[in-house]
């Protein structure tokens, strides 16, 4: 019985091995797969935007048409929520600006956290890649969903409640734009 065990043991390790079975080489593929899995099951619209996967919720909304897309140089103004991603988004956020959000959860209190709307110019932000990515082609009062593979968002470094190689979505509702 113990040479069954160990052959067994032996030829799972091999497998392991040769495939990457658990390894950095499935991450990525693993969290894309999730992602679209994701947005599939919820019927979402997106693009992949240099892998990251860009969704607007209310893009057929009256009027926006006629509003201009943020592109590189732009002052582009907006509050956001930020969640970690497996096969669905966590409950729970692990950053945002919305007031409401921040005083809803217990032993936080609001004053400590800067809930002033982000301004940033894009294409030249100082954010995650991820966001850096999905910033371009926003207008004026869009709601998006920005679905980011770890590579382009923390790596492998755990940050602060956000585990090491964790895809994240954050959720941007676009305020103005210069």
């Amino acid at each position: 019985m113990r040479t069954f065990v160990f052959t067994i043991f032996i030829i799972s390790a091999t497998l392991c091995l040769t495939y990457s079975c658990g390894s950095d080489a499935d991450i990525l593929p693993n969290q894309r797969e999730s992602i679209v899995k994701y947005l599939d099951s919820k019927d979402v619209e997106y693009t992949n935007v240099n892998g990251v996967y860009k969704s607007i919720l209310n893009i057929d909304r009256y009027g926006r048409d006629e509003l201009v897309d943020s592109k590189a140089g732009d002052s582009l103004v907006f509050n956001f929520e930020a969640y970690t991603f497996s096969s669905a988004p966590n409950e729970e956020w692990f950053y945002t600006n919305k007031k409401w959000l921040v005083d809803a959860e217990e032993g936080l209190n609001s004053k400590f956290w800067n809930l002033k709307p982000l301004r940033v110019s894009v294409g030249n932000s100082g954010l995650i890649e991820g966001l850096e990515y999905g910033l371009p082609d926003c207008r004026v009062g869009d709601s998006i969903h920005l679905y980011i593979t770890s590579d382009l968002a923390y790596g492998d470094k755990p940050i602060d409640g956000i585990g090491s190689n964790s895809a994240i979505l954050y959720i941007l509702n676009i305020i103005d734009l210069k």
